[in-house]
């Protein structure tokens, strides 16, 4: 019997998301994430290293309960991690059309989307 699947349920429960949302996330059914959180399943190594890639998980933690739960990254590696995501799609997505639009802007552009975030970050901490 394992206690992983313990673990898996506390990602889902701090990360406030359904059983279904963790498993679109990482392109399994729920019914095998239930089945993994009851403790009649032990997840892939794959699918191991996608829970901990994806939600920011320390692998050592999921597996063996030892350490913290979450990942310590830098700003770089959250990047990194989000670019390289978004370039492994196979479809066009948003993201990745985004990510294109900003590789294409010039030094002019990017003062301008700076002074527009700054703006909507104004608007929405009126309304808070």
């Amino acid at each position: 019997m394992t206690q992983i699947g313990e673990r898996i349920g506390k990602i889902i429960e701090e990360r406030g998301i359904s059983n279904a949302d963790f498993a679109r996330v990482l392109n399994i059914s729920p019914a095998y994430v239930s089945k993994l959180i009851h403790r009649r399943g032990i997840p892939s190594e794959r699918l191991i290293e996608d829970i901990c890639e994806k939600f920011d998980i320390n692998e050592e933690w999921l597996n063996s309960g030892r350490g913290q739960m979450q990942t310590e990254r830098t700003g770089e590696e959250i990047i990194a991690g989000f670019v390289g995501r978004v370039l492994r799609e196979r479809t066009d997505t948003f993201q990745k059309r985004f990510l294109y639009r900003l590789a294409c802007m010039d030094e002019e552009g990017w003062e301008n989307l700076e002074e527009c975030l700054k703006r909507f970050q104004g608007m929405l901490e009126e309304q808070a």
